[in-house]
């Protein structure tokens, strides 16, 4: 199973440091699994689908179970979205974007 650790870029918020990420998907699939650093406990996350659909999905499983490809995959509160839409998930360990049609982007931060 393909997965990533979250870019290296960082700002802050107040006493916060938070670590971002973006990705677009402009075909049907699955981007990457994004490994959440055990550092950061809160991910905010948006996703904007353009002239078509898209989710988030995440799971509360162990890194390693994710590594090997076998997590317990949630998707988040909103389910699948034809417009923007965001939330904050908490303690997870791992999250991807699903694109369903048209091109959709994912964009958001880590923070504890």
């Amino acid at each position: 199973m393909a997965y990533k650790y979250m870019t290296r870029s960082f700002f802050r918020i107040g006493d916060a440091r938070v670590t971002e990420f973006d990705e677009t998907l402009s075909a049907p699939g699955n981007s990457d699994w994004i490994l959440v650093p055990k550092n950061k406990s809160t991910i905010s996350i948006a996703l904007n689908p353009t002239a078509g659909s898209g989710r988030i999905e995440y799971t509360l499983s162990g890194i390693e179970t994710v590594k090997t490809g076998s997590p317990i995959v949630a998707v988040w509160d909103h389910g699948n979205v034809s417009a923007y839409a965001d939330d904050v998930l908490h303690k997870i360990t791992a999250f991807r974007m699903v694109n369903i049609s048209g091109t959709t982007q994912m964009v958001g931060g880590a923070y504890k």
